[in-house]
């Protein structure tokens, strides 16, 4: 059944956790009850905030960057491959940006998290939407972004 949202930033949090996210539909709620247990209370508002500081590199704690920064896109741990969600036929050895095919597993690797690197350098540096030269909203690690979203592709 289709609901109808409120177009305002709490529901666009709600939206984004359910729809591109594959959260469930607590996970929101579950954050609200997390931060009234830390803080004494908590709003739907809170909540919003507590995810956008927790990814702004302007902010006192940005835990999750923080957290982002440590991680890998893919990792080889003895002879097995471990990757956040999958790896796409078409993307199997590609970097995005970059037209060289990576036969090494090794190799690839090691590209896909340095680029992975680089983006998050670029989105510390420009995290805010603006819209860019073709009209559309964008901001640093734009490409990341893509990149976690299904049919993306090389």
């Amino acid at each position: 059944e289709e609901q109808r949202l409120e177009v305002n930033r709490i529901s666009r949090v709600k939206w984004l956790l359910h729809c591109t996210m594959g959260c469930q539909d607590t996970t929101f709620n579950t954050r609200k009850t997390e931060l009234a247990c830390l803080h004494g209370h908590a709003s739907d508002e809170d909540v919003v905030n507590s995810y956008l500081t927790s990814v702004d590199p302007r902010a006192a704690d940005p835990w999750m960057l923080d957290f982002i920064k440590l991680g890998q896109i893919a990792v080889i741990i003895d002879d097995t491959l471990f990757v956040h969600g999958g790896i796409q036929d078409e993307s199997a050895g590609y970097v995005p940006g970059d037209s060289t095919l990576y036969e090494s597993v090794p190799e690839w690797v090691h590209a896909i998290n340095t680029w992975k690197d680089r983006q998050i350098v670029e989105y510390e540096s420009d995290p805010m939407f603006r819209v860019g030269e073709d009209g559309s909203l964008t901001r640093g690690a734009h490409q990341l972004i893509l990149y976690g979203t299904p049919h993306y592709g090389k």
